[in-house]
């Protein structure tokens, strides 16, 4: 199903207006903070290019799939996500918001890595495979919020991820992201991306 305001064509005008109807119709955030632009990052100018077969994208965040996510395949690999705060053992470490770009024009679902809860990497005991694109609409910097609702901005250094960013960040992008050398970036994703039953 396509939403509203993902139609080739419309203005960015129309589209903008139709996307706020939505977000106030359907977000439960949405009372806590009405203003659509609180889930779009200005460096994110995929709304502005109306691409020929993806429309028009406005929201620059998701979720990631380990707080409140899709069961499918086993929520990715993981085997279960958060579904109360209580449940949360560290907010101030576990990604709540991430930048995100999705290849069919505006964010649908969460923001995904699979797990592999039995394969060791990098000195932990589990270990992912990147899954869904990482734009970064700064450079080589991308912003990630936590549970506890601090905010910071990551900087990549793998050349690899950063040269991938760049590209995902215009929306011309599929969904599998380069694989990784261990390292900083692959660490920093590690520690952040928790969920029941992620070990250190």
């Amino acid at each position: 199903m396509t939403a509203p305001w993902n139609v080739v064509g419309i203005s960015a005008d129309t589209a903008e207006q139709t996307f706020k109807l939505a977000l106030k119709a359907n977000s439960p955030l949405y009372p806590f903070a009405p203003n659509a632009g609180v889930v779009h990052c200005p460096g994110d100018v995929r709304y502005k290019q109306n691409m020929p077969g993806k429309g028009w994208a406005f929201d620059s965040y998701s979720k990631p799939n380990g707080v409140a996510g899709e069961g499918y395949i086993n929520y990715w690999g993981s085997g279960a996500t958060y579904t109360k705060m209580s449940e949360v053992a560290s907010p101030t470490a576990t990604f709540g918001f991430v930048e995100d770009v999705d290849s069919r024009g505006y964010n649908i679902g969460t923001w995904v890595l699979l797990w592999n809860l039995g394969t060791a990497k990098n000195g932990h005991p589990q270990s992912f495979n990147w899954n869904d694109p990482l734009p970064m609409y700064h450079g080589n910097v991308s912003t990630f919020s936590f549970l506890d609702g601090h905010a910071v901005h990551h900087k990549w250094v793998d050349a690899a991820i950063t040269s991938y960013g760049k590209t995902t960040a215009a929306g011309n992008t599929a969904f599998t992201a380069p694989i990784t050398n261990p390292g900083a970036d692959y660490e920093y994703v590690y520690q952040g991306y928790r969920f029941p039953g992620w070990r250190e």
